[in-house]
């Protein structure tokens, strides 16, 4: 099904965009749980970085399903540059030959 010349198969770079999308749904969450209890709070930079680096589906997910960063225009200006990016970044990745 895969090239023996492709180590790093289209599964295994699946995975790994799957791992990062459940990695942004968890940290927006989580940042969204920690500003209810004014606790300690993840960075937006964490946030945008995860976004930008496969993260993507996860993030708009986790922002409309907790309804977090939602209304923060600040963030949302630095937020869907890093998303239009990652999705380009995501479609490099997958599409590359290693």
């Amino acid at each position: 099904m895969f090239s023996t010349r492709d180590p790093v198969d289209l599964e295994s770079r699946l995975i790994v965009i799957a791992c990062a999308n459940a990695l942004a749904f968890g940290l927006f969450s989580w940042d969204k749980w920690m500003s209810k209890w004014k606790k300690r709070r993840v960075p937006e930079s964490t946030l945008l970085a995860v976004t930008l680096f496969g993260g993507e589906v996860g993030a708009i997910c986790a922002m409309l399903l907790v309804r977090h960063k939602t209304r923060k225009s600040s963030f949302l200006w630095k937020f869907w540059p890093s998303f239009v990016v990652g999705v380009v970044l995501t479609v490099v990745f997958i599409r590359a030959r290693f």
